[in-house]
């Protein structure tokens, strides 16, 4: 009974780590498809990242409120030109997160030098260096909606969807 507990805890793990909707991570060489419902959720299931729906064929990289009927949108990185179905979300070996689109266009989210992406339980997507210091998160390029724990920086802007 030990070793087929241990057996079924293995695959368990396994399955926990290739299906991307049960952690808050993304690490390095880590892809998101549009149109294959990969997404990272937060600890808690309320938020997720990844590829969000704006019609059957068109998605805007984004974070949304996944627990509700209605998943709202919060943030979006391409919100004036959503990617096609099969573009893909990339944190590459060289720690950019890039939104690679289906048409051949690249979009840099992040140009630097990020270990690992993280959906936090506050909405709050954020990309660590190897130091496991914040060097990017989207709450300082705030689109969408302002959330709570959210500041607007001096002589930022807010951003909103053309839909």
């Amino acid at each position: 009974m030990r070793i087929s507990l241990s057996i079924l805890s293995f695959f368990l793990l396994i399955l926990d780590q290739t299906n991307g909707q049960n952690s808050p991570n993304i690490s390095i060489g880590s892809t998101f498809t549009a149109g294959d419902h990969g997404y990272l959720l937060s600890s808690s299931g309320d938020f997720a990242f990844g590829f969000y729906p704006v019609s059957d064929t068109l998605f805007l990289v984004g974070i949304w409120f996944n627990k509700i009927q209605e998943r709202t949108l919060v943030w979006s990185a391409n919100c004036d030109s959503p990617a096609e179905i099969g573009s893909t979300i990339s944190l590459t070996n060289g720690g950019q997160l890039v939104l690679n689109c289906a048409n051949g266009t690249v979009q840099q989210i992040y140009s630097g030098a990020a270990r690992l992406g993280i959906m936090q339980d506050d909405e709050n997507f954020v990309l660590r260096d190897s130091g496991s210091t914040n060097v990017w998160e989207s709450f300082n390029f705030p689109t969408d909606t302002l959330l709570p724990g959210q500041t607007l920086l001096s002589k930022g802007k807010l951003y909103s969807n053309s839909n």
